[in-house]
């Protein structure tokens, strides 16, 4: 009789543990439940209303639209500062027809975080994948603003200071940016104005707020080099192309100017270096007519499947660290581990570049045309 228990013990516990749904296989984690739910949910809205950046919209749009059919997007596009105007008029008229504003961190954090128009992105992601700090530059899910959970951003290029004319200047001579100030360049500089918001005046926030650089770097750079000053990217291209000058601060080639074989070429120096997200933030407005359907969309996004798509159509570096960046992005744009970085499109540094003592700075520094 004492054998025999034992073995009827035994054989009710298994029992019971193949009525276990732990066991059995058949619960579903809760992630699963709730991601389910919501690309129901979003197949009943049937719609998304994204207010994006002009250009991006197969960026975005197509590759969605392959995953989940039964979402229709609907892509208005435009100069963010534009677009999101046009939300705040609507908004204050009643009309609540936007459901994400994609494009740069700059308009948002501006303008809808302060008017508290903005919905938290965070609590809003399900996908384990996309919560995996693991997947992420520097192990983290990023997002532009303080409080880390309404814009959410997802490129991260590193971002060349300065170029050259391959003819007049050898990339060899640059190591670091002090290089810059060799008396050889004097009078060979041109840069876009840093005076003004945009890509000058984030590159030169950079430059001010790096302790080995800072405002004696600056001084020198624009009192000592003879630093030529204008507010057209195209005309110092062409003046680059030409040889007119040997060097350009703050305008990065672009990639279709070296594909037309013109003799021109990023520097990469050591040391510190600027990171920018670009055009690729997304922001969830409250009282939202699809919100089930934002959702989604920011949970695929986000998610390694659109992370690769993003990267494949905008080639452009995203902060997943878990896809492959090989033949599809340019080395020198992806960050490297350990490298110390200054992500320009954050907030706090965001803000720097309108800093009154930084602008004043500026304006004593730089010669007046």
């Amino acid at each position: 009789m004492k054998r025999i228990l034992p073995s009827i013990l035994l054989l009710v516990i298994l029992g019971f543990a193949r009525l276990s749904p732990l066991y059995a296989g058949e619960a579903r984690p809760a992630w699963q439940e709730e991601w389910e739910k919501t690309v129901a949910a979003a197949k009943q809205e049937g719609q998304l209303a994204i207010y994006g950046q002009s250009g991006d919209e197969s960026i975005y749009v197509e590759a969605f639209q392959k995953a989940f059919p039964a979402v229709r997007v609907a892509y208005t596009n435009g100069r963010l500062s534009e677009l999101v105007s046009r939300i705040m008029t609507e908004r204050r008229a009643g009309k609540y027809l936007a459901d994400l504003a994609i494009g740069g961190t700059t308009i948002p954090l501006e303008t809808l975080k302060p008017a508290a128009a903005l919905e938290p992105i965070r609590p809003l992601l399900i996908l384990p994948e996309v919560l995996d700090g693991s997947a992420w530059f520097q192990k983290k899910l990023w997002f532009a603003d303080s409080e880390n959970k309404f814009v959410v951003i997802w490129r991260g290029s590193v971002v060349p200071l300065f170029s050259i004319n391959t003819k007049l200047a050898n990339a060899a001579e640059f190591k670091t940016y002090s290089d810059l100030l060799n008396p050889k360049w004097k009078g060979k500089i041109v840069a876009l104005d840093p005076r003004r918001p945009g890509n000058a005046a984030n590159l030169t926030v950079f430059l001010y707020a790096t302790p080995s650089l800072g405002r004696d770097f600056l001084k020198r750079l624009f009192g000592e080099m003879d630093v030529t000053i204008s507010n057209d990217r195209y005309q110092i291209v062409d003046w680059l192309a030409r040889g007119k000058f040997a060097v350009n601060l703050f305008s990065p080639v672009r990639k279709e100017d070296m594909k037309a074989g013109l003799p021109l070429m990023d520097v990469k120096v050591t040391g510190p270096a600027p990171l920018g997200a670009g055009a690729a933030s997304a922001s969830l407005l409250n009282r939202a007519p699809h919100p089930n359907a934002a959702r989604l969309f920011l949970n695929w996004l986000l998610s390694r499947e659109g992370q690769i798509a993003y990267q494949k159509a905008s080639e452009n570096n995203s902060l997943r660290a878990d896809i492959p960046k090989k033949g599809i992005v340019e080395p020198d744009e992806v960050p490297e581990e350990g490298r110390e970085y200054f992500f320009y499109s954050l907030e706090e540094n965001d803000k720097k570049q309108r800093d009154k003592e930084f602008k004043q700075f500026l304006n004593e520094i730089i010669p007046r045309n």
